[in-house]
Protein backbone atom coordinates (compact mmCIF):
# COMPACT_ATOMS: atom_id res chain seq x y z
CA UNK A 1 0.00 0.00 0.00
CA UNK A 2 1.27 3.48 -0.90
CA UNK A 3 2.28 5.52 2.14
CA UNK A 4 1.74 9.25 2.48
CA UNK A 5 3.74 11.49 4.79
CA UNK A 6 2.06 14.00 7.07
CA UNK A 7 3.43 16.74 4.80
CA UNK A 8 1.76 15.15 1.77
CA UNK A 9 -1.50 14.76 3.60
CA UNK A 10 -1.29 18.43 4.60
CA UNK A 11 -0.84 19.41 0.94
CA UNK A 12 -3.87 17.32 -0.02
CA UNK A 13 -5.92 18.92 2.74
CA UNK A 14 -5.13 22.48 1.62
CA UNK A 15 -5.60 21.43 -2.02
CA UNK A 16 -9.29 20.82 -1.31
CA UNK A 17 -9.68 24.56 -0.69
CA UNK A 18 -7.84 25.73 -3.82
CA UNK A 19 -10.97 27.34 -5.30
CA UNK A 20 -11.42 29.78 -2.39
CA UNK A 21 -10.67 33.44 -3.03
CA UNK A 22 -7.45 34.23 -1.18
CA UNK A 23 -8.41 37.91 -1.05
CA UNK A 24 -11.42 37.09 1.13
CA UNK A 25 -10.86 37.80 4.82
CA UNK A 26 -14.31 36.92 6.24
CA UNK A 27 -16.02 33.56 6.91
CA UNK A 28 -12.90 31.54 6.18
CA UNK A 29 -13.27 27.79 6.96
CA UNK A 30 -11.88 26.84 10.36
CA UNK A 31 -10.18 23.87 8.65
CA UNK A 32 -7.60 26.31 7.22
CA UNK A 33 -6.37 27.34 10.69
CA UNK A 34 -3.55 25.52 12.44
CA UNK A 35 -6.06 23.93 14.85
CA UNK A 36 -8.32 22.91 11.97
CA UNK A 37 -5.42 21.34 10.08
CA UNK A 38 -4.28 19.43 13.19
CA UNK A 39 -7.79 18.13 13.84
CA UNK A 40 -8.35 17.05 10.23
CA UNK A 41 -5.05 15.18 10.02
CA UNK A 42 -5.32 13.75 13.56
CA UNK A 43 -1.98 15.21 14.58
CA UNK A 44 -1.01 17.49 17.43
CA UNK A 45 -1.08 21.26 17.01
CA UNK A 46 2.68 21.31 17.52
CA UNK A 47 3.14 18.76 14.73
CA UNK A 48 0.92 20.84 12.42
CA UNK A 49 3.05 23.90 13.22
CA UNK A 50 6.24 22.04 12.26
CA UNK A 51 4.76 20.80 8.97
CA UNK A 52 3.45 24.26 8.07
CA UNK A 53 6.87 25.76 8.79
CA UNK A 54 8.43 23.25 6.38
CA UNK A 55 5.96 24.26 3.66
CA UNK A 56 6.62 27.96 4.32
CA UNK A 57 10.37 27.37 4.03
CA UNK A 58 9.75 25.68 0.68
CA UNK A 59 7.57 28.65 -0.30
CA UNK A 60 4.51 26.46 -0.88
CA UNK A 61 2.01 28.15 1.46
CA UNK A 62 0.94 31.68 2.28
CA UNK A 63 -0.07 32.70 5.78
CA UNK A 64 -2.31 35.64 6.67
CA UNK A 65 -4.91 36.72 9.21
CA UNK A 66 -8.64 36.47 8.50
CA UNK A 67 -11.99 36.10 10.27
CA UNK A 68 -12.89 32.44 10.66
CA UNK A 69 -16.50 31.18 10.57
CA UNK A 70 -17.89 31.14 14.09
CA UNK A 71 -14.92 33.06 15.50
CA UNK A 72 -14.84 36.57 16.95
CA UNK A 73 -11.18 37.43 16.32
CA UNK A 74 -8.80 37.11 13.39
CA UNK A 75 -6.70 33.96 13.16
CA UNK A 76 -3.86 32.83 10.96
CA UNK A 77 -5.04 30.79 7.97
CA UNK A 78 -3.07 28.97 5.30
CA UNK A 79 -3.45 28.65 1.52
CA UNK A 80 -1.37 26.99 -1.16
CA UNK A 81 0.50 29.32 -3.47
CA UNK A 82 1.28 28.31 -7.11
CA UNK A 83 4.29 26.19 -6.03
CA UNK A 84 2.16 24.51 -3.37
CA UNK A 85 -0.66 23.84 -5.83
CA UNK A 86 1.81 22.19 -8.19
CA UNK A 87 3.22 19.99 -5.41
CA UNK A 88 -0.27 19.09 -4.17
CA UNK A 89 -1.38 18.14 -7.70
CA UNK A 90 1.54 15.70 -7.87
CA UNK A 91 0.50 14.11 -4.55
CA UNK A 92 -3.10 13.94 -5.80
CA UNK A 93 -1.88 12.07 -8.91
CA UNK A 94 0.10 9.72 -6.67
CA UNK A 95 -3.10 8.90 -4.76
CA UNK A 96 -5.14 8.51 -7.96
CA UNK A 97 -2.55 6.18 -9.50
CA UNK A 98 -2.63 4.04 -6.35
CA UNK A 99 -6.45 3.96 -6.40
CA UNK A 100 -6.68 5.72 -3.03
CA UNK A 101 -9.57 8.00 -2.17
CA UNK A 102 -8.12 11.21 -0.74
CA UNK A 103 -11.05 11.51 1.70
CA UNK A 104 -9.90 8.25 3.30
CA UNK A 105 -6.52 9.80 3.97
CA UNK A 106 -7.89 12.98 5.45
CA UNK A 107 -11.21 12.42 7.20
CA UNK A 108 -11.42 10.74 10.62
CA UNK A 109 -14.71 9.17 9.63
CA UNK A 110 -13.14 7.53 6.57
CA UNK A 111 -10.00 6.19 8.23
CA UNK A 112 -9.58 2.64 9.46
CA UNK A 113 -9.73 3.01 13.27
CA UNK A 114 -7.15 0.30 13.98
CA UNK A 115 -4.64 1.83 11.56
CA UNK A 116 -5.36 5.32 12.92
CA UNK A 117 -4.77 4.19 16.50
CA UNK A 118 -1.58 2.37 15.49
CA UNK A 119 -0.20 5.57 13.97
CA UNK A 120 -0.76 7.61 17.17
CA UNK A 121 1.31 8.02 20.29
CA UNK A 122 -0.17 6.34 23.41
CA UNK A 123 -1.08 9.78 24.75
CA UNK A 124 -2.92 10.79 21.56
CA UNK A 125 -4.71 7.45 21.39
CA UNK A 126 -5.88 7.87 24.98
CA UNK A 127 -7.07 11.43 24.32
CA UNK A 128 -9.05 10.45 21.21
CA UNK A 129 -10.45 7.37 22.97
CA UNK A 130 -11.66 9.46 25.91
CA UNK A 131 -13.26 11.97 23.56
CA UNK A 132 -15.02 9.13 21.70
CA UNK A 133 -16.29 7.66 24.99
CA UNK A 134 -18.35 10.78 25.69
CA UNK A 135 -21.77 10.49 24.05
CA UNK A 136 -22.24 14.24 23.68
CA UNK A 137 -20.00 17.15 22.65
CA UNK A 138 -17.81 18.26 25.55
CA UNK A 139 -15.33 21.14 25.94
CA UNK A 140 -11.73 20.40 25.02
CA UNK A 141 -10.80 21.96 28.36
CA UNK A 142 -11.61 18.70 30.13
CA UNK A 143 -8.46 17.26 28.56
CA UNK A 144 -4.95 18.25 29.48
CA UNK A 145 -3.73 21.00 27.17
CA UNK A 146 -1.03 18.94 25.44
CA UNK A 147 -3.61 16.26 24.53
CA UNK A 148 -6.27 18.48 22.98
CA UNK A 149 -4.95 18.97 19.48
CA UNK A 150 -5.65 15.40 18.39
CA UNK A 151 -9.40 15.81 19.06
CA UNK A 152 -11.79 16.96 16.31
CA UNK A 153 -13.41 20.15 17.59
CA UNK A 154 -15.32 23.17 16.35
CA UNK A 155 -14.37 26.84 16.57
CA UNK A 156 -16.00 27.14 20.00
CA UNK A 157 -13.78 24.39 21.43
CA UNK A 158 -16.44 21.65 21.63
CA UNK A 159 -15.62 18.14 20.41
CA UNK A 160 -17.12 17.16 17.05
CA UNK A 161 -17.33 13.38 16.71
CA UNK A 162 -20.47 11.94 15.14
CA UNK A 163 -22.03 8.76 16.48
CA UNK A 164 -20.88 6.55 13.60
CA UNK A 165 -17.25 7.63 13.97
CA UNK A 166 -17.41 7.30 17.75
CA UNK A 167 -18.78 3.77 17.58
CA UNK A 168 -16.28 2.66 14.93
CA UNK A 169 -13.31 3.87 16.96
CA UNK A 170 -14.63 2.40 20.21
CA UNK A 171 -15.21 -0.94 18.47
CA UNK A 172 -11.51 -1.04 17.55
CA UNK A 173 -10.41 -0.64 21.17
CA UNK A 174 -9.35 -3.37 23.55
CA UNK A 175 -11.63 -4.04 26.55
CA UNK A 176 -8.94 -2.57 28.82
CA UNK A 177 -8.76 0.65 26.77
CA UNK A 178 -12.55 0.91 26.68
CA UNK A 179 -12.80 0.64 30.46
CA UNK A 180 -10.05 3.21 30.88
CA UNK A 181 -11.71 5.73 28.54
CA UNK A 182 -15.15 5.31 30.08
CA UNK A 183 -13.62 5.59 33.54
CA UNK A 184 -12.15 8.96 32.55
CA UNK A 185 -15.56 10.09 31.29
CA UNK A 186 -17.27 8.89 34.46
CA UNK A 187 -14.83 10.83 36.62
CA UNK A 188 -15.40 14.00 34.60
CA UNK A 189 -19.18 13.74 35.09
CA UNK A 190 -18.67 12.76 38.74
CA UNK A 191 -16.56 15.80 39.47
CA UNK A 192 -19.44 18.03 38.36
CA UNK A 193 -16.96 20.21 36.51
CA UNK A 194 -17.88 23.77 35.63
CA UNK A 195 -17.03 22.92 32.01
CA UNK A 196 -19.93 20.42 31.89
CA UNK A 197 -22.58 22.44 33.71
CA UNK A 198 -24.29 23.45 30.49
CA UNK A 199 -25.87 20.02 30.83
CA UNK A 200 -28.52 19.82 33.56
CA UNK A 201 -28.03 17.72 36.68
CA UNK A 202 -30.43 14.95 35.63
CA UNK A 203 -28.53 14.51 32.34
CA UNK A 204 -25.19 14.46 34.15
CA UNK A 205 -26.48 11.73 36.48
CA UNK A 206 -27.51 9.58 33.51
CA UNK A 207 -24.14 9.99 31.78
CA UNK A 208 -22.22 9.48 35.02
CA UNK A 209 -24.01 6.19 35.70
CA UNK A 210 -23.68 5.01 32.09
CA UNK A 211 -19.90 5.51 32.08
CA UNK A 212 -19.50 3.84 35.48
CA UNK A 213 -21.30 0.82 34.04
CA UNK A 214 -19.15 0.81 30.89
CA UNK A 215 -15.99 1.23 32.97
CA UNK A 216 -16.83 -1.89 34.96
CA UNK A 217 -17.03 0.08 38.21
CA UNK A 218 -19.98 -2.03 39.35
CA UNK A 219 -20.21 -1.01 43.01
CA UNK A 220 -20.14 2.72 42.19
CA UNK A 221 -22.64 2.27 39.36
CA UNK A 222 -25.07 0.36 41.59
CA UNK A 223 -24.72 2.98 44.31
CA UNK A 224 -25.48 5.69 41.75
CA UNK A 225 -28.57 3.75 40.65
CA UNK A 226 -29.90 3.46 44.19
CA UNK A 227 -29.18 7.11 44.97
CA UNK A 228 -30.65 8.44 41.71
CA UNK A 229 -33.22 5.89 40.60
CA UNK A 230 -35.93 8.52 40.03
CA UNK A 231 -33.59 10.44 37.70
CA UNK A 232 -32.87 7.26 35.78
CA UNK A 233 -36.23 5.49 35.55
CA UNK A 234 -37.39 7.41 32.47
CA UNK A 235 -34.20 6.83 30.48
CA UNK A 236 -35.13 5.77 26.94
CA UNK A 237 -31.75 4.53 25.78
CA UNK A 238 -30.86 1.10 24.42
CA UNK A 239 -27.14 1.64 25.01
CA UNK A 240 -27.80 2.39 28.68
CA UNK A 241 -29.90 -0.77 28.99
CA UNK A 242 -27.16 -2.89 27.39
CA UNK A 243 -24.62 -1.43 29.83
CA UNK A 244 -26.97 -2.10 32.74
CA UNK A 245 -27.40 -5.73 31.69
CA UNK A 246 -23.68 -6.31 32.24
CA UNK A 247 -24.33 -6.06 35.99
CA UNK A 248 -25.38 -9.65 36.56
CA UNK A 249 -24.81 -9.83 40.33
CA UNK A 250 -25.41 -6.44 41.97
CA UNK A 251 -24.59 -5.95 45.66
CA UNK A 252 -27.54 -7.19 47.70
CA UNK A 253 -28.34 -3.75 49.09
CA UNK A 254 -28.77 -2.40 45.53
CA UNK A 255 -30.31 -5.50 43.96
CA UNK A 256 -33.99 -4.50 43.90
CA UNK A 257 -33.15 -0.99 42.65
CA UNK A 258 -31.05 -2.41 39.80
CA UNK A 259 -33.78 -4.88 38.84
CA UNK A 260 -36.50 -2.20 39.01
CA UNK A 261 -34.46 0.16 36.84
CA UNK A 262 -33.81 -2.62 34.33
CA UNK A 263 -37.56 -3.22 34.09
CA UNK A 264 -38.28 0.50 33.67
CA UNK A 265 -35.74 1.08 30.91
CA UNK A 266 -36.55 -2.18 29.11
CA UNK A 267 -40.21 -1.10 29.02
CA UNK A 268 -39.17 2.38 27.85
CA UNK A 269 -37.30 0.90 24.85
CA UNK A 270 -40.05 -1.70 24.23
CA UNK A 271 -37.84 -4.69 25.04
CA UNK A 272 -40.62 -6.60 26.75
CA UNK A 273 -38.65 -9.85 26.82
CA UNK A 274 -35.93 -8.32 29.03
CA UNK A 275 -38.58 -6.54 31.12
CA UNK A 276 -40.49 -9.78 31.67
CA UNK A 277 -37.39 -11.83 32.53
CA UNK A 278 -36.19 -9.15 34.97
CA UNK A 279 -39.62 -8.84 36.60
CA UNK A 280 -39.73 -12.62 37.03
CA UNK A 281 -36.35 -12.42 38.75
CA UNK A 282 -37.76 -9.73 41.07
CA UNK A 283 -40.60 -12.04 42.03
CA UNK A 284 -38.06 -14.55 43.37
CA UNK A 285 -35.88 -11.94 45.12
CA UNK A 286 -35.65 -11.50 48.86
CA UNK A 287 -33.19 -8.95 50.25
CA UNK A 288 -32.17 -9.29 53.88
CA UNK A 289 -31.62 -6.09 55.85
CA UNK A 290 -30.14 -7.07 59.19
CA UNK A 291 -31.03 -10.22 61.06
CA UNK A 292 -34.79 -9.75 61.23
CA UNK A 293 -35.78 -7.42 58.38
CA UNK A 294 -36.23 -8.56 54.84
CA UNK A 295 -37.60 -6.96 51.70
CA UNK A 296 -39.48 -9.01 49.10
CA UNK A 297 -39.48 -8.08 45.44
CA UNK A 298 -42.39 -10.32 44.48
CA UNK A 299 -45.18 -7.73 44.54
CA UNK A 300 -43.10 -5.15 42.62
CA UNK A 301 -42.26 -7.86 40.11
CA UNK A 302 -45.98 -8.62 39.70
CA UNK A 303 -46.65 -4.91 39.03
CA UNK A 304 -44.05 -4.83 36.28
CA UNK A 305 -45.39 -8.08 34.80
CA UNK A 306 -48.88 -6.56 34.73
CA UNK A 307 -47.50 -3.58 32.80
CA UNK A 308 -45.56 -5.75 30.34
CA UNK A 309 -48.53 -7.95 29.50
CA UNK A 310 -50.87 -4.95 29.25
CA UNK A 311 -48.50 -3.24 26.82
CA UNK A 312 -48.35 -6.42 24.75
CA UNK A 313 -52.14 -6.48 24.55
CA UNK A 314 -52.42 -9.63 26.69
CA UNK A 315 -55.03 -8.32 29.10
CA UNK A 316 -56.00 -11.66 30.65
CA UNK A 317 -52.37 -12.26 31.69
CA UNK A 318 -52.08 -8.67 32.92
CA UNK A 319 -55.21 -9.07 35.07
CA UNK A 320 -53.73 -12.15 36.70
CA UNK A 321 -50.74 -10.14 37.93
CA UNK A 322 -52.90 -7.16 38.86
CA UNK A 323 -54.81 -9.46 41.22
CA UNK A 324 -51.55 -10.76 42.71
CA UNK A 325 -50.47 -7.18 43.47
CA UNK A 326 -53.86 -6.40 44.99
CA UNK A 327 -53.60 -9.48 47.22
CA UNK A 328 -50.10 -8.55 48.43
CA UNK A 329 -49.17 -6.54 51.50
CA UNK A 330 -46.89 -4.18 49.58
CA UNK A 331 -48.15 -0.61 49.53
CA UNK A 332 -45.31 0.37 47.21
CA UNK A 333 -46.22 -2.31 44.67
CA UNK A 334 -49.87 -1.22 44.74
CA UNK A 335 -48.82 2.37 44.08
CA UNK A 336 -46.59 1.23 41.20
CA UNK A 337 -49.66 -0.59 39.88
CA UNK A 338 -51.73 2.60 40.20
CA UNK A 339 -49.04 4.42 38.21
CA UNK A 340 -49.30 1.75 35.50
CA UNK A 341 -53.11 2.08 35.44
CA UNK A 342 -52.80 5.86 35.00
CA UNK A 343 -50.56 5.30 31.97
CA UNK A 344 -53.20 2.88 30.63
CA UNK A 345 -55.83 5.65 31.18
CA UNK A 346 -57.75 3.41 33.59
CA UNK A 347 -58.15 6.33 35.97
CA UNK A 348 -60.98 4.90 38.05
CA UNK A 349 -59.07 1.71 38.79
CA UNK A 350 -55.95 3.73 39.63
CA UNK A 351 -57.97 5.89 42.04
CA UNK A 352 -59.43 2.80 43.70
CA UNK A 353 -55.93 1.41 44.33
CA UNK A 354 -54.79 4.72 45.83
CA UNK A 355 -57.86 5.07 48.05
CA UNK A 356 -57.20 1.66 49.60
CA UNK A 357 -53.95 3.04 51.00
CA UNK A 358 -55.04 5.79 53.36
CA UNK A 359 -53.22 4.49 56.44
CA UNK A 360 -49.64 3.94 55.32
CA UNK A 361 -47.34 4.02 58.39
CA UNK A 362 -45.10 7.09 58.44
CA UNK A 363 -42.11 4.80 58.82
CA UNK A 364 -42.80 3.53 55.29
CA UNK A 365 -41.36 6.71 53.81
CA UNK A 366 -41.07 5.44 50.24
CA UNK A 367 -44.77 4.53 50.09
CA UNK A 368 -45.90 7.74 51.81
CA UNK A 369 -44.05 9.74 49.19
CA UNK A 370 -45.22 7.53 46.33
CA UNK A 371 -48.88 7.94 47.36
CA UNK A 372 -48.73 11.76 47.19
CA UNK A 373 -46.81 11.53 43.91
CA UNK A 374 -49.34 9.15 42.35
CA UNK A 375 -52.28 11.29 43.47
CA UNK A 376 -50.63 14.31 41.84
CA UNK A 377 -49.96 12.36 38.64
CA UNK A 378 -53.55 11.07 38.49
CA UNK A 379 -55.07 14.52 38.92
CA UNK A 380 -52.69 16.05 36.38
CA UNK A 381 -53.63 13.34 33.87
CA UNK A 382 -57.35 13.90 34.50
CA UNK A 383 -57.02 17.63 33.99
CA UNK A 384 -55.29 17.06 30.63
CA UNK A 385 -57.64 14.29 29.40
CA UNK A 386 -60.97 15.94 28.67
CA UNK A 387 -62.43 12.59 27.63
CA UNK A 388 -61.72 10.97 30.99
CA UNK A 389 -64.76 9.39 32.63
CA UNK A 390 -64.39 9.19 36.40
CA UNK A 391 -66.55 9.96 39.40
CA UNK A 392 -65.36 11.82 42.48
CA UNK A 393 -63.02 9.69 44.62
CA UNK A 394 -61.12 10.24 47.83
CA UNK A 395 -57.96 11.09 45.88
CA UNK A 396 -59.92 12.98 43.21
CA UNK A 397 -62.15 15.36 45.21
CA UNK A 398 -63.26 17.33 42.15
CA UNK A 399 -63.72 16.56 38.46
CA UNK A 400 -62.01 18.17 36.69
CA UNK A 401 -59.33 18.61 39.35
CA UNK A 402 -58.51 22.14 40.46
CA UNK A 403 -55.06 23.63 40.04
CA UNK A 404 -55.00 24.45 43.76
CA UNK A 405 -55.43 20.76 44.67
CA UNK A 406 -52.84 19.62 42.13
CA UNK A 407 -50.25 22.08 43.45
CA UNK A 408 -51.05 20.99 47.00
CA UNK A 409 -50.41 17.31 46.12
CA UNK A 410 -47.20 18.18 44.27
CA UNK A 411 -45.98 20.14 47.28
CA UNK A 412 -46.88 17.31 49.67
CA UNK A 413 -45.08 14.81 47.45
CA UNK A 414 -42.03 17.04 47.32
CA UNK A 415 -42.05 17.62 51.08
CA UNK A 416 -42.31 13.89 51.84
CA UNK A 417 -39.61 12.86 49.36
CA UNK A 418 -36.00 12.15 50.09
CA UNK A 419 -33.53 13.74 47.66
CA UNK A 420 -33.92 11.12 44.95
CA UNK A 421 -37.73 11.37 45.07
CA UNK A 422 -37.63 15.15 44.72
CA UNK A 423 -36.16 14.70 41.23
CA UNK A 424 -39.18 12.64 40.21
CA UNK A 425 -41.63 15.27 41.49
CA UNK A 426 -39.73 18.03 39.68
CA UNK A 427 -39.83 16.01 36.46
CA UNK A 428 -43.57 15.40 36.77
CA UNK A 429 -44.29 19.05 37.54
CA UNK A 430 -42.18 20.26 34.61
CA UNK A 431 -43.84 17.87 32.19
CA UNK A 432 -47.16 19.56 32.94
CA UNK A 433 -45.83 23.12 32.77
CA UNK A 434 -45.01 23.80 36.45
CA UNK A 435 -41.39 24.70 35.74
CA UNK A 436 -40.80 27.10 38.61
CA UNK A 437 -42.67 25.28 41.38
CA UNK A 438 -39.64 23.79 43.15
CA UNK A 439 -36.76 26.20 42.66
Amino acid sequence: MTDFTIGERLLLHLYRYRSLDQNEIYNIPWELTQDGIATTLCISRAHASIELKKLKNKERVVEYQAHVKGGKVKRYVYYLNPEGLKAAAEVQKKADDAGIDVKTLLDLKCQDPTMAFDSMTPEDKYALGCACAFRVPVPLTILEEHKRAIIPADASGMTVINKDVRERYLSAASPEDMRSWHSFAADEWLENRTDLRDYDEAFRIVERTYHLLKAGRKSEACRSISNNIYDLMYVDDRDFLDALLTVTNPPEKNLLDVLALTCDIAINVSDYKIARETAERMVDTVVFEGEENEEHGDAQGYAYLAEVYALRGMRDEADKFIRLVQESNSALAKLILADVLIDMKEYGSAADEIDKLTNIPRANEASVFRRFYTIAKLNLALREDSAADITVKGCVPEVPPTEEYIIKMLNMAFASAESRGKALVRSLAKSYGYRDLFR
